[in-house]
């Protein structure tokens, strides 16, 4: 559904106009797929299923086009005013006319007007759309990183208000959780290692990293077999708490990855967590855990993980390199 259109003049003077299409919409969905083919997977695949299914979140792509073929667009993706900015991309004969910008001007009225909290995105750290991104409005989350957020008020306003929680319950893994777990894995909280299975490896977005395990559990929803995630999620909002999961290894066949992070106030629901996981398939579970986070040690020595080696100095503790940490190789 386009729920806004309006005309505008790029630099060289031509027109377009410029579309808000709430996201599903059969009519637009091929023409953005084919717009966006270039991303390969998975996000053929993540467009596809938000340009074409009612994924209960809020998802918007804000277009330019000419006859209604497309030829610029940015994704928006967001659950509870927290949102994922993605798929910046101009047809090579548009680009240096500004299309970006004046769907960029677009898109943060937009999101900011319906009460946008936070808005996170990812790009090349000290690069030319990294710079671009800063006069936006966006800072990275840390020193020398490429991950960045825009935030309503302030950082420390949007951290406090999102995490004050007082109670929360397990549930599987959905699609408005994609957005909602951002300010989990992109805070400043203990440990690096967070979803190991998928590279989410430090104060990281999960927009790329979460995909790959929405997709299996759409796949076992389908052949109606257990899911391989779960989340701990405040009751009554979005906000994502703690985060739990078995995937199989991408390395070796019959070991299956078990993955676990919690925000810190909520590492006493570890083990819920782990335990609200399906049953393991045969073969052996692997594990990793930052040394010096004891909690999640704790937690995975509890529930029947052995610690069988030590890699020192394995992961940077921050974007900049400024440290490493040990991690601890744990099997059940």
């Amino acid at each position: 559904m386009i729920v806004r259109s309006q005309s505008v003049q790029l630099r060289n003077r031509t027109q377009a106009t410029a579309a808000v299409v709430r996201a599903p919409d059969s009519s637009w969905a091929g023409r953005i797929e084919t717009m966006l083919g270039h991303k390969g997977d998975p996000w053929d695949w993540q467009n596809s299923e938000i340009a074409r299914k009612d994924l209960g979140l809020e998802a918007r792509f804000f277009l330019l086009h000419r006859g209604e073929a497309p030829f610029a667009n940015i994704m928006l993706a967001e659950t509870e005013g927290v949102g994922f900015l993605g798929h910046v991309w101009t047809a090579a004969v548009d680009r240096g006319q500004g299309a970006s910008s004046v769907l960029m001007d677009i898109l943060l009225a937009d999101f900011l007007g319906r009460g946008g909290r936070a808005l996170f995105l990812g790009t090349v750290f000290d690069s030319p759309p990294w710079h671009y991104y800063r006069r936006r409005g966006f800072e990275p989350v840390e020193s020398g990183s490429g991950y960045m957020a825009l935030y309503q008020s302030s950082e420390a306003d949007f951290y406090s208000g999102w995490f004050e929680v007082e109670s929360a319950e397990i549930k599987t893994l959905g699609w408005p959780d994609w957005p909602a777990a951002a300010p989990l894995f992109l805070g400043s909280f203990p440990g690096a290692v967070r979803i190991s299975a998928t590279q989410l490896i430090g104060r990281r977005s999960p927009e790329g990293p979460l995909l790959p395990l929405l997709r299996e559990e759409g796949n076992r929803q389908s052949a109606d077999r257990p899911g391989c995630a779960r989340i701990l999620r405040a009751v009554g909002k979005a906000a994502v708490l703690g985060f739990a999961s078995r995937f199989p290894d991408s390395t070796w066949p019959d070991l299956q990855r078990v993955d676990l992070y919690c925000h810190p106030k909520w590492w006493h629901r570890a083990g819920e967590l782990l335990a609200a996981l399906p049953p393991a398939e045969p073969g052996q579970s692997l594990a990793y855990a930052d040394a010096d986070l004891a909690p999640k040690c704790q937690a995975l020595e509890r529930a029947g993980f052995k610690a069988v080696a030590v890699l020192p100095h394995w992961v940077a503790a921050d974007a900049a390199r400024t440290s490493a940490i040990d991690v601890v190789v744990y099997l059940r």
